[in-house]
C-alpha cells in the first residue's frame, strides 16, 4: 500500500509538473475594466507619454472583449483595438489606425488580420513554441506605404515584480520576437527589420511594462498611472479630444 501511495504521488506530481502554467490573473483585470479606466505610459529615456483607454463590454451572446483605445499625449486618438477573450486567452478581432492630414481631414484605416493571438492563458514553456500575433495594414492618407507587423510571444523564465503604490506585485515576462516588414506599392522598395521585445505583466494590472530592442534602438515604457475616464479628458479639456 505504501508503494502503491508513494507511485500514486509520484505520477501526480509528473502531471502537475507537465502542465502548462496559467497566467490569466496577470492580464488585464477584465471584470474590473467594465468601468473604463486609462493607463498612463511614460517613457523612461524620453519622458513622453502614451495613454491607453481600456474597456470591457459584451455582446448581445454573452461573449467579453476588451476594447483598447490609444490617445498621444495631445489627446489625440491614434490606435483602437478590440479583442475577444476566449477561454484559453485573448485574440484580437479588430485593429484601426487614425490620422489627421496637413488640412485637418481625420483618417481612418483598418488592419488585415492574418494571425490573432495576444495573450495566451496557458502558454506552453515548450522550446520552440510561439504564439503569434500578424497584422498587415496601411495608413491613410499615405496608403503607398504597405507594412507587416509580426510578434512571436513566449513565456519567459524570468519571474519579475512590478513596484505599484508601495507594494511588490507579481509579474510574468513576455518575450516577443518582432519582425516587420515595410513595401512602397508605387515607388518600389521594400524594408525588413527585426527586433526583440519584453512585455511585463502585472498580477490584477496587466501590461506595466514594454522594453523595445530594434537596430539598436531602445524604448522603455511603464505604467505611471491609472485614471478614470473623466479625470483623463480632464486633462485636455482646453483641448479638442478626438473621439
Amino acid at each position: 500500500m505504501k508503494t502503491l501511495f508513494s507511485a500514486l504521488v509520484l505520477s501526480l506530481f509528473l502531471f502537475s509538473a507537465c502542465q502548462p502554467p496559467n497566467i490569466k490573473a496577470y492580464y488585464f483585470p477584465i471584470k474590473a475594466l467594465e468601468e473604463p479606466l486609462v493607463y498612463e505610459y511614460v517613457d523612461d529615456s524620453t519622458g513622453q507619454t502614451d495613454y491607453w483607454l481600456y474597456n470591457t463590454v459584451y455582446d448581445q451572446a454573452g461573449n467579453q472583449f476588451l476594447l483598447g483605445t490609444n490617445y498621444n499625449q495631445k489627446g489625440e486618438q491614434q490606435q483602437f483595438f478590440r479583442s475577444q477573450i476566449l477561454a484559453d486567452g485573448a485574440i484580437l478581432k479588430d485593429y484601426r489606425f487614425f490620422q489627421t492630414d496637413s488640412s485637418g481631414k481625420s483618417h481612418s484605416s483598418s488592419a488585415k488580420i492574418k494571425e490573432p493571438v495576444l495573450y495566451p492563458f496557458k502558454p506552453t514553456q515548450a522550446e520552440g513554441q510561439v504564439y503569434r500575433y500578424w497584422v498587415n495594414f496601411s495608413i491613410a492618407p499615405d496608403t503607398a506605404l504597405v507594412y507587416d507587423i509580426v510578434r512571436n510571444r513566449s513565456l519567459s523564465k524570468e519571474q519579475p515584480t512590478f513596484s505599484w503604490e508601495g507594494q511588490e506585485l507579481a509579474a510574468i515576462q513576455l518575450d516577443v520576437e518582432e519582425f516587420s516588414e515595410t513595401h512602397d506599392s508605387i515607388n518600389g522598395g521594400h524594408w525588413k527589420m527585426q527586433g526583440q521585445r519584453q512585455e511585463i505583466y502585472a498580477e490584477g494590472l496587466g501590461l506595466v511594462y514594454i522594453k523595445n530592442i530594434s537596430d539598436g534602438a531602445r524604448q522603455h515604457s511603464r505604467l505611471k498611472r491609472r485614471l478614470r475616464k473623466e479625470e483623463f479628458e480632464a486633462l485636455f479639456k482646453d483641448q479638442n479630444l478626438k473621439h
